[in-house]
């Protein structure tokens, strides 16, 4: 499996096909995660990076390194353990900002949520730049209701609930543009 390396500008700056394993799980109701193992080398260490992404053009869905582990073993040699979660992920630095009442359509109402929590919201600190919703068309998602209320919910929890409740998946991916697309 060949991935490639961004950076925070969501730049190509590597090609990875050389590791001892990876593991990449994509979900349908929730973030999804990999975890890549390999010699620790200098080119290695030179290139990953914390908040940097990883994609595989075996999936749709790009994955956000988290979390950077150096393991020493004398008989092994010493390996990096590089994990972390798919971009539905980045949901969960947002929470529903204040008190949130919603009655109508269900993809409204998340699209509501996102656009005052993640693409506008009052206090532009908020923000995350170049995330974009994408509405779909389907009559079996424009046909979903919704009646709810929140109040400091972490937005990623919110949006899964309603999508696991309503037997429905959703997805954050990355298009040409490098927008992170809510669909």
């Amino acid at each position: 499996m060949e991935l490639t390396l961004l950076n925070t500008s969501l730049d190509a700056t590597a090609i990875i096909d050389e590791y001892e394993s990876i593991i990449w799980t994509d979900r349908y109701h929730e973030h999804g995660d990999f975890e890549l193992y390999s010699p620790v080398s200098e080119s290695i260490l030179s290139v990953f990076k914390q908040d940097y992404y990883l994609m595989n053009r075996a999936s749709e869905h790009v994955m956000i390194i988290e979390k950077l582990l150096i393991k020493t073993d004398v008989e092994d040699g010493n390996h990096i353990q590089i994990t972390g979660r798919s971009l539905e992920s980045i949901l969960k630095r947002r929470i529903v900002w204040k008190q949130r009442s919603y009655n109508g359509d269900l993809q409204n109402g998340i699209k509501a949520l996102l656009t005052e929590n993640v693409i506008a919201p009052s206090d532009p600190a908020r923000r995350i730049d170049n995330f974009i919703f994408e509405a779909s068309t389907d009559p079996k998602i424009t046909a979903l209701k919704l009646d709810a209320q929140w109040t400091g919910d972490e937005l990623y929890d919110v949006i899964s609930k309603l999508c696991r409740e309503n037997g429905i998946g959703f997805k954050v991916t990355l298009n040409n543009n490098k927008q992170f697309v809510f669909k």
